[in-house]
């Protein structure tokens, strides 16, 4: 393979770092309420209850999810959502929570409903872990530990299989916590509903409401299950971005060994990540071997 043949072909691996599929609803959540579908186009606005305050996102502005006063709160509800197929799916988003896992009482991230035999909710629970449970109408519950941090940004996401008897927690881009139980399988017709969902839990009381007290950004509500590398994708935010041939000037070899160094600044993630795999195409490959892509402090090598 000459020179310029490799040089595509290194930028091809390394701008197809998988993309996820398109939302079937999108809540951008920069500076309105607006929910945009999977055209690309606005269709209709989320309720908002009290007074929407927006702050600095990950993506551009934020909105603010808390209780100001005994008689002040504000909530987001969507209640207009078409009918989709809720047999399968994910929901990511970025939150900011004002509170550490240690703080008292629950905090409820979201919850959906319709009628009595459909509901979902996740929330950070008594005990301080994450709850995400998925009733249709059996509940299918995932509990893990809570890592989130007063005014740290982190990406949350939740996911479900009826067909497979799966729920799922990921925290920012790291499967967090799965539960698959041969008892919940369900291979019935699809669950088209269009249901209710709240940022928080439901009530008609300003008085009662009881919200997540933090930040909501980019919230994404897919009719599919996304893949492992699909959420990672979503919490780096990998999604159709440009990216620049990389010269073979760049890669580093030694006694056999080469080496990409690609450097960019991420201060979200405290810990190394694998973000790409390379392999042969024979052998599995190992996403803690010498072929991936990983961030290391502030350079992911």
């Amino acid at each position: 393979m000459n020179r310029k043949k490799q040089s595509i072909f290194l930028a091809l691996l390394l701008s197809s770092s998988g993309y996820a599929a398109s939302p079937q609803f999108y809540l951008p959540l920069d500076g309105s309420p607006d929910v945009v579908g999977t055209d690309g186009n606005t269709h209709f606005p989320a309720l908002i209850s009290g007074q929407p305050r927006y702050g600095n996102g990950v993506n551009g502005r934020a909105l603010e999810i808390r209780r100001y006063a005994y008689d002040q709160a504000t909530t987001l509800q969507l209640n207009r959502l078409p009918v989709m197929d809720w047999g399968e799916g994910t929901i990511s988003f970025f939150f900011k929570p004002n509170w550490n896992a240690d703080v008292s009482g629950t905090r409820w991230l979201m919850y959906g409903f319709k009628g009595k035999d459909f509901r979902f909710y996740f929330l950070k629970t008594l005990k301080g872990g994450l709850e995400f449970s998925f009733c249709a109408p059996d509940q299918r519950q995932v509990i893990v530990k809570n890592p989130l941090k007063a005014e740290k940004w982190v990406h949350l996401a939740v996911a479900w299989s009826l067909p497979k008897g799966e729920v799922a927690i990921y925290i920012d881009g790291h499967l967090a916590g799965k539960r698959v139980e041969e008892k919940w399988k369900k291979t019935a017709s699809p669950l088209n509903i269009s249901p209710e969902i709240w940022l928080g839990r439901p009530t008609a009381d300003r008085f009662k409401a009881e919200v997540g007290e933090g930040f909501y950004d980019d919230l994404r509500i897919y009719s599919s299950r996304l893949s492992d590398e699909e959420i990672l994708a979503e919490s780096i935010g990998g999604r159709k971005q440009k990216m620049n041939p990389l010269p073979l000037s760049a890669v580093r070899e030694k006694n056999g060994r080469r080496e990409i160094v690609l450097r960019c600044r991420e201060k979200r993630f405290s810990a190394p990540r694998t973000l790409m795999v390379f392999h042969d195409g024979k052998n599995p490959p190992d996403p803690h071997g010498n072929g991936c892509f990983r961030k290391t402090g502030a350079e992911r090598r």
